[in-house]
């Protein structure tokens, strides 16, 4: 990871957060109270009615992404990725307190008994803080460093997973493991844990044991038992009585995502499609329930208590008695494209083919279109919205109308709108220009490169993932995979190069800024870079101070500010007269496919297939 060459040590600027979607449940992250099921939608909660599904309210509570729900008797406590915890009454869901995030967190789960609420902070592995909180006042209480990301608190005992290397990998050791796993573990190093038990006052005991290398992606805990699931299937009981350590092997292929207890002894999971495991771990049987309805893609949220079961995926959320489904949700899959809309609305498409036009104030749904292709890219002019496919079809939305009126090789990534000039761009290294609808040419903007060995298909083509008009003269610019910019007119006249990026290009914009016209340009390598009118580099932002692997996406440019969007699902907004970020903060489950911004809204869709809509102050 390279080394920051800025810090952002101070905390993001609050953001009033509109949520659009069914659901982003992960981890521990569905409740039923009261009759009621409750579930994240990006930084919002969403309450519904337990037999209708009816949606009764749903408001924002966090400002970073919500991975964890929990409540003890009195309180529910929304925990956003970043570490903010909102807490409401149990019975009114009124907010009582909220703090703010601790820059750097990674929050994907917590534990809570009677007063205590304890939350991992997974800054990364082994370096996993362990916040132990006053679950009435939210005041610290104590904190527990160097981590595997997950902790416990079960009969006022604190339960902590810890690793250290041992020893080398004898060649047999070597033979065994596969180059990911290798690679994984430097200096060919096995692992030794601890679970490590403490009291009140301090640690009471270690349980060490060994185990193959390997990342723990799901957690579950009931009064009794602990359960640790690895990627590989593994998974590790810890019995909290008798102070004992067991590891099963689940027969199978795919990773299990989510888990539950539905009893203090009966582990709740999904093994394959259409059925969910019932392990008990007493007498260490396994029930299957099989379910002729649902359960077609691996769940990522569960709940279980007696015949009710709550599942989330990607595709919806759905409600089963016994094994009969009494209600499902469906989602989308990955919300691709996003524009402004008649002034008053956010219109977005997603990869199954749905266009949908949502209020800007209220979310609500206010028409929708199916088109049957995956939908990349969006445009909107006055009362026309233009639609561009991952199979290279424009279509025209207009009158509630939708037509093809055009096709293109190549994915169309980007669409752009200036008056009565439209511009396309597609991943086979192709620009089309239009003039009232009717094309001007279609030529070979980014052509291929000779193969390198990190960009495998350049001696294909070259892909565009943007392009951007010059608001003041008839030239345009695009940016491409072959960390380029380039610089056209309106005869295809190539009339600058800029390079500088060291990935590719995915977004450019051309705004008027601090009095002068500014081109600028996000990159894979995670920064931004702004040329003036002579395309001289002016300034050259980084993002690195994010401790994980993320790219940047998409960005928009409005007087001052900055908006840029991740593929980890960060939002960045940058002052550039302040010439410093104000929010830095993880608002989105999945990685942000589009961004758009004007001087009342920013409006941001996601693989999660969520549309946020952040009202500007």
């Amino acid at each position: 990871m390279q080394k920051p060459e800025y810090i952002y040590n101070h905390q993001s600027q609050p953001l009033n957060i509109l949520s659009i979607g069914t659901a982003t449940c992960r981890f521990k992250s569905i409740l039923y109270l009261n009759n009621n099921i409750i579930l994240p939608i990006a930084t919002s909660i969403a309450i519904y009615d337990d037999i209708t599904f009816n949606k009764i309210t749903q408001f924002q509570t966090n400002q970073s992404t919500i991975y964890s729900l929990i409540h003890n008797d009195n309180f529910i406590y929304s925990i956003g990725h970043d570490g903010d915890i909102c807490q409401l009454d149990i019975n009114t869901y009124k907010k009582v307190n909220y703090i703010n995030h601790q820059i750097g967190s990674q929050c994907r789960w917590s534990s809570i008994e009677g007063n205590i609420l304890l939350i991992s902070a997974e800054h990364s592995k082994n370096k996993g803080i362990i916040q132990v909180l006053n679950a009435t006042t939210l005041e610290q209480i104590k904190c527990f460093d160097g981590c595997y990301f997950y902790g416990c608190v079960q009969n006022q005992m604190f339960y902590l997973l810890k690793s250290k290397r041992h020893g080398k990998l004898s060649k047999d050791d070597k033979g065994k493991l596969n180059y990911k796993d290798l690679k994984k573990y430097k200096n060919n190093k096995q692992f030794l844990f601890s679970l490590e038990v403490h009291n009140q006052q301090g640690l009471e005991k270690v349980l060490p044991f060994e185990t193959e290398p390997g990342d723990i992606l799901v957690i579950a805990q009931s009064p009794k038992y602990i359960a640790y699931f690895y990627y590989d299937r593994r998974i590790l009981i810890y019995d909290i009585e008798k102070h004992s350590i067991n590891i099963h092997k689940v027969e199978g292929n795919g990773v299990i995502q989510a888990a539950c207890f539905q009893n203090d002894y009966e582990l709740v999971f999904q093994n394959k499609n259409k059925e969910i495991t019932i392990f008990n771990l007493q007498t260490l049987e396994k029930v299957v329930q099989q379910y002729k309805q649902g359960l077609n893609t691996l769940v990522q949220a569960i709940y279980k208590k007696g015949d009710v079961l709550v599942t989330a995926s990607e595709e919806n959320v759905t409600i089963y008695k016994a094994v009969h489904v009494l209600h499902k949700e469906f989602g989308g899959l990955t919300k691709c494209g996003i524009d402004f809309y008649q002034n008053d609305y956010v219109v977005s498409g997603d990869f199954l083919g749905n266009i949908t036009i949502n209020s800007l104030d209220t979310g609500k749904q206010i028409g929708e279109y199916f088109i049957g292709s995956s939908i990349r890219s969006i445009a909107c002019k006055d009362d026309i919205i233009y639609i561009g496919t991952m199979e290279g079809q424009l279509y025209k939305y207009e009158n509630e109308q939708c037509q093809q009126f055009d096709q293109i090789e190549g994915s169309i990534t980007c669409i752009r709108v200036k008056n009565n000039d439209l511009l396309i761009s597609t991943t086979h290294g192709l620009v089309r220009l239009y003039k009232n609808e009717k094309q001007l040419f279609t030529f070979l903007a980014h052509p291929p490169k000779e193969k390198s060995e990190l960009f495998g298909s350049l001696n294909i083509h070259a892909d565009i993932w943007t392009c951007i008009f010059n608001p003041e003269q008839d030239i345009f610019a695009t940016g491409s995979e072959d960390q380029c910019v380039k610089v056209f007119d309106y005869n295809q006249k190539h009339i600058v190069e800029l390079t500088g990026h060291k990935l590719a290009v995915t977004c450019l914009d051309w705004k008027h800024s601090q009095n002068k016209l500014i081109l600028y340009s996000c990159s894979d390598d995670r920064t931004i870079r702004l040329y003036d009118q002579q395309y001289s580099l002016i300034k050259v932002i980084n993002t690195f101070f994010i401790n994980e692997w993320f790219t940047l996406t998409y960005m928009s440019v409005y007087q001052n500010l900055i908006a840029i969007g991740c593929q980890n699902g960060y939002f960045f907004l940058y002052d550039q007269e302040k010439g410093d970020f104000i929010v830095a903060q993880k608002t989105h489950m999945g990685g942000i496919e589009g961004l758009v911004m004007n001087s009342k809204y920013i409006a941001t869709c996601s693989s999660d297939d969520c549309v946020n809509v952040i009202k500007i102050n």
